[in-house]
């Protein structure tokens, strides 16, 4: 989960929130909806703080632009891990 820098004193999900939502309601719905071929198990990765503002990785625009992808590529190297495991049954 990405936050920007000059987010920080805003109020956000906690982690344990996240993994609920995908542990129930993702992992019930990729069951059904692969007719039980694959099984899903979430990794929710916790808040990562970017090192630059909302308005540096939008461009101003406020929304998923191309420098949005530098926010999340920030997260990935950082951590180095997926967000999900996929498992044929």
């Amino acid at each position: 989960m990405i936050e920007f820098e000059d987010h920080t004193n805003r109020p956000r999900i906690e982690k344990e929130q996240v993994e609920h939502m995908w542990n129930t309601l993702i992992t019930d719905w990729f069951a059904l909806n692969s007719h039980g071929v694959y099984e899903i198990e979430p990794v929710v990765i916790d808040w990562v703080i970017t090192d630059n503002t909302e308005k540096y990785y939008s461009f101003g625009y406020y929304g998923i632009v191309p420098n949005f992808q530098r926010a999340a590529w920030y997260e990935r190297v950082l951590l180095s891990t997926a967000a999900y495991v996929l498992k044929r049954k």
